[in-house]
C-alpha cells in the first residue's frame, strides 16, 4: 500500500524516525518526503515480505488457447478412518482448441496426478461415451512430453506431441488421488454423532 503525500502533515507529526520535530519548512519538507519515500518503497516492501517470503501470485487466469466442453467425473471416496479418509478420481474433459498450442494448462489443487494415467485424444464430437473413444480414432492420442506443476498457481501443465491444433476438439483423461479434508471447499467430509446408534457418520459434501 502506497502513502500519499497529502497525508506528509499527519505523518511528519507522527513520524517515529525524527525524534526532534521542529517548525515545516519548505526545505525541511523536501527532506522529510525523502525520508517518507525511502520508508515507502524501501523499508515498507522488505519488511512487508517477512524476510525473503514469496509474493502472492495474482495471475491465476488459465490461458485462452483451449476451452472446455463437457466434464465427466468418477469419484470413489474412502470414508474410514483406517484409509485415512483419502479418494480416487477419474476424469474426463472434452475441449475445443482456440488457438493452437503444445501445452494444456488445468487448474488443481490438493490432489496428486497419476502422470502415467493422462491421455490426451483428438475426438469427432464432444460427449462421446467413453466407450466410443478409442485411443486409435482420429490420429490417435498425442504423445505425452512432460508434466509440470506451478504449485504457486495451482496449475497442472502437460505438454504434447504433436500440438493441438486450432478448432479441433480433443479429450483429457487424468487418474488421481487426493484427500478428504474438512476444508470446507470443493469435495471435502464432515462428520456427525448418530443420536440412535452413537455412531460417528461422514457424509460428503460437493460445492
Amino acid at each position: 500500500m502506497r502513502i500519499r503525500h497529502a497525508h506528509f502533515l499527519r505523518l511528519y507529526k507522527n513520524c517515529p524516525f525524527l525524534a526532534y520535530k521542529p517548525t515545516l519548512t519548505m526545505g525541511k519538507l523536501k527532506y522529510f518526503l525523502i525520508l517518507l519515500t525511502l520508508v515507502n518503497y524501501v523499508f515498507v516492501p522488505i519488511l512487508g515480505s517477512g524476510g525473503g517470503g514469496r509474493k502472492k501470485v495474482m495471475d491465476v487466469r488459465l490461458p485462452e488457447t483451449i476451452t472446455p466442453l463437457y466434464y465427466k467425473l468418477e469419484l470413489i471416496p474412502y470414508v474410514e478412518e483406517a484409509k485415512n479418509f483419502t479418494l480416487n478420481g477419474k476424469a474426463w474433459i472434452d475441449v475445443n482448441c482456440l488457438k493452437a498450442t503444445e501445452k494444456i494448462t488445468l487448474h488443481i489443487k490438493n490432489i496428486s496426478i497419476k502422470k502415467d494415467s493422462v491421455t490426451v485424444t483428438p475426438i469427432r464430437q464432444a460427449e462421446l461415451p467413453v466407450s466410443e473413444v478409442k485411443s486409435g480414432e482420429e490420429g490417435g492420442s498425442l504423445t505425452i512430453q512432460k508434466h509440470e506443476f506451478d504449485e504457486d498457481r495451482e496449475f497442472y501443465n502437460i505438454t504434447v506431441a504433436p500440438g493441438l491444433e486450432q478448432g479441433k476438439l480433443y479429450r483429457i483423461y487424468i487418474e488421481y488421488t487426493g484427500m478428504l479434508d474438512d476444508s470446507l471447499g470443493g469435495f471435502y467430509r464432515s462428520s456427525y454423532i448418530d443420536q440412535n446408534t452413537k455412531e460417528k457418520r461422514y457424509p460428503m459434501n460437493n460445492l
